[in-house]
């Protein structure tokens, strides 16, 4: 990344980071991983930093963004929790039969 594009990253951090964390924060209820998200936001911003610096609205751009990257988590959470459910239910530990032991 140039000097130039590092500092508008930083400046959009400093504008808009708390916004985002503050919004990603009430929606998962994990402060911890509401900042990963916005992490991934940032991330993203960089990746795409022509876009972003040549959007007419970079902090739309940003929460649209965090919008995106909170449904992508919050079904990758969902799909993670239903797997885990039927794993649970597929083998309780109640519904396992034990042999009894024979004469040792």
């Amino acid at each position: 990344m140039l000097p130039e594009e590092d500092a508008f990253i930083e400046y959009l951090f400093q504008e808009h980071g708390r916004r985002l964390t503050l919004y990603a924060t009430s929606v998962l209820r994990d402060p911890e991983k509401a900042q990963d998200v916005v992490q991934d936001v940032f991330h993203e911003a960089v990746l795409h930093i022509d876009v972003v610096r040549n959007h007419e609205n970079t902090g739309g751009w940003l929460m649209k963004t965090l919008k995106n990257k909170l449904s992508e988590y919050l079904r990758a959470r969902s799909r993670y929790i239903r797997l885990f459910l039927s794993l649970d239910t597929d083998f309780r530990s109640d519904s396992i039969a034990v042999p009894e032991p024979t004469g040792v």
